[in-house]
């Protein structure tokens, strides 16, 4: 499943990237390079590609002391969440709905889990 599908996933994954981009910004030394480092994860997550490389190349730069390359790397993140944020307005997004739709796709897929556990155990 393509994680950008997911309206929660993308909820959350806007949250997080706009709170490492601001940790980015204001913070010094390894609290800027721990958010560096987990921007890179959450962007790989979400199947980013070409930001997820953007973003490894700027975390190993920075760990040798070399920030040049993160400045372009937040960037390619702050143009994806930019296309996020044009995409759920172009579809009326609603945070409430959203949220509902991704909760009731965990609960009936653990609904089916559970019918699948039941049905293995019933002998023919």
């Amino acid at each position: 499943m393509d994680p950008t599908e997911n309206p929660e996933l993308v909820r959350i994954f806007l949250e997080e990237a706009r709170a490492h981009i601001e940790a980015i910004r204001r913070q010094p030394g390894p609290v800027r390079l721990r958010a560096l480092h987990s921007l890179k994860g959450v962007t790989g997550m979400m199947g980013f590609d070409a930001a997820h490389r953007l973003l490894t190349a700027a975390d190993a730069a920075a760990r040798k002391g070399d920030e040049s390359l993160i400045a372009g790397a937040v960037a390619a993140v702050e143009d994806v969440v930019a296309r996020l944020d044009r995409r759920r307005a172009s579809l009326g997004a609603d945070p409430a709905a959203e949220i509902f739709v991704a909760e009731t796709a965990e609960n009936l897929d653990a609904i089916d889990r559970l019918l699948e556990e039941a049905a293995s155990t019933v002998e023919p």
